[in-house]
């Protein structure tokens, strides 16, 4: 095992490779960061954030409208919904001569 390691010590680094490497590592923190900037598909927090106001919001609007279209159903005078619709006892299905 000593002699694999003195093989490795020996072997020298290409300093090429290891300033890629750290650029790299360095542009990927800058992303992870500031994701809208590098307009990756990343989402910041922010964003959620905004959406999930937003979903809220649309949530309430959708509650709201349900509500007053069961209110409006149920005081209908047709039990159908529509006041415009023909009850089916009123609909004469086979007309004849």
């Amino acid at each position: 095992m000593n002699d694999n390691w003195s093989k490795l010590q020996s072997k020298k680094i290409d300093v090429k490779k290891t300033d890629e490497l750290s650029r790299k590592f360095n542009h990927l923190k800058k992303v992870i960061s500031d994701p809208d900037k590098y307009n990756t598909n990343l989402a910041s927090k922010n964003s959620i954030i905004s959406l999930e106001q937003q979903i809220e919001e649309l949530q309430e609007q959708v509650d709201y409208l349900s509500l007053q279209l069961t209110k409006h159903i149920s005081t209908s005078p047709n039990p159908y919904g529509d006041d415009d619709y023909a009850t089916p006892e009123d609909i004469d299905l086979f007309p004849g001569p």
